[in-house]
């Protein structure tokens, strides 16, 4: 029971592990950018701008580069006032 317990728990870690390197950014995985629990990549302030890309499908998706990672947001660079 003790090993069969052990095994378990480390495949849910390693599960942990690989859902965190699906992280999303201008570059990659933009379709979990709006989704429940999904996580930014890291980026850099100093270097990163706000950005309006497209996913996939279409759907635009705005991010800003905020504390360190991509933080997906409703509004923002996607908006029509926003855009040059």
């Amino acid at each position: 029971m003790k090993k069969s317990f052990i095994i378990l728990i480390l495949i849910l870690a390693i599960a942990y592990c690989c859902k965190k390197d699906e992280c999303y950014s201008p570059f990659q995985n933009l379709e979990i950018a709006y989704s429940d629990g999904s996580e930014g990549c890291l980026c850099d302030e100093q270097n990163n701008k706000d950005t309006c890309v497209e996913d996939s499908n279409g759907k635009k998706v705005a991010l800003i580069c905020e504390e360190g990672v991509w933080v997906a947001v409703e509004d923002g660079a996607c908006m029509p006032e926003n855009k040059k």
